[in-house]
């Protein structure tokens, strides 16, 4: 039951809301190594932290290096980055995340593993970790995920700016009462609509990721503005990316329920790659107070791609086998038609 009203009369949403939110995944917050890993280079005395990382698989910031604060209400000088990068950010955190998102913008196709993981529900409920292999374009804007855990409510979403009335293709891992799954269209509001999801699918990547967090230290100057600390280097992510961790601290009336965020900048592209969003409470970071994370983890930059290849693959397949059926003699168009509406899981 969704809200007192049986699944089976609201099942286009539901699969939405699922997708966008990750419902039915069994990973928990163990099974994925993406949680923040410190890795200190100018330790200094300081209170060690009281939970256990080993608990959660978080990674706390219990000693950190020597550290540089900036207002983001503050006078900004110019930073560059001929020199040191992390200088650069020890000088003004805050200059250095807005001269990011230029480089965000360089980034126009890609592949990378998202992980994410959050609050949802009425009841604001930390959802399992999702992990996916996904792949991105800037122009249009084109996202296609493949989520790999076994267990996950889908196999894959695909989206391409302008193409089915801006709706999102997806295929759930299983068909309604155990029968074959069939690619389904969808807008995809309908998550965000039935409060079952954080960000809709047009706001993937880090490129948006960096925009967004911009927008949000912009509107925060007259609460008081932003405190963003320099906290040295870090690693995220499954495979350990070398980063520069900023903490940011919003004022108590910012809009968002998280007023503790980590923004992990990564040492080799100087793009943000992943943010961590914490609630107010003891211990700061924990599973407990953890609102949201999204790491972008491995981007490695894709040659050009077509819309083609922000497809389902089953719904790929068919279109090719329907092609290849239509120039052969033995197809019809009708067929190609109805190749779309079919997956074969």
């Amino acid at each position: 039951m969704i809200f007192g009203i049986e699944k089976r009369l609201i099942i286009a949403p539901v699969f939405v809301i699922a997708l966008c939110a990750g419902c039915g995944s069994k990973q928990s917050v163990q099974d994925v190594p993406n949680r923040p890993v410190e890795k200190v280079t100018q330790p200094v005395e300081q209170e060690k932290p009281k939970h256990n990382p080993n608990e959660t698989g978080l990674a706390l910031v219990g000693e950190t290096p020597q550290t540089s604060e900036t207002g983001a209400t503050g006078s900004a000088s110019v930073v560059t980055v001929s020199g040191d990068p992390g200088a650069a950010i020890a000088a003004d955190p805050v200059k250095f995340l807005q001269d990011s998102v230029a480089r965000t913008r360089d980034l126009k196709s890609y592949s990378c593993t998202f992980i994410r993981q959050e609050r949802l529900g009425m009841f604001k409920t930390l959802m399992p970790v999702e992990v996916m292999a996904a792949e991105y374009r800037a122009e249009p804007l084109s996202v296609r995920l493949t989520w790999t855990d076994p267990e996950s409510e889908f196999m894959q979403c695909a989206y391409v700016a302008g193409r089915d009335d801006g709706k999102v293709q997806t295929l759930p891992r299983k068909g309604l009462l155990g029968s074959k799954p069939n690619v389904e269209k969808y807008d995809p509001s309908l998550g965000v609509t039935f409060g079952k999801t954080r960000n809709l699918i047009t706001d993937f990547g880090s490129r948006r990721m960096a925009e967004r967090l911009v927008d949000r230290i912009e509107k925060a100057k007259p609460l008081g503005g932003v405190k963003a600390v320099y906290k040295g280097e870090a690693s995220v992510g499954p495979k350990n990316e070398a980063c520069y961790l900023v903490e940011l601290r919003f004022p108590e009336k910012d809009e968002f329920p998280n007023k503790l965020l980590d923004l992990y900048i990564c040492k080799k592209k100087l793009v943000p790659i992943a943010t961590f969003m914490y609630l107010p409470g003891e211990p700061e970071r924990c599973e407990k107070t953890l609102d949201a994370s999204y790491v972008y983890a491995g981007i490695e930059p894709t040659a050009p791609v077509t819309d083609e290849h922000f497809l389902i693959d089953a719904l790929e397949r068919d279109q090719k086998a329907a092609s290849a059926k239509s120039k052969s003699g033995h197809g019809t168009s009708d067929t190609a038609v109805r190749a779309t509406d079919r997956s074969d899981g």
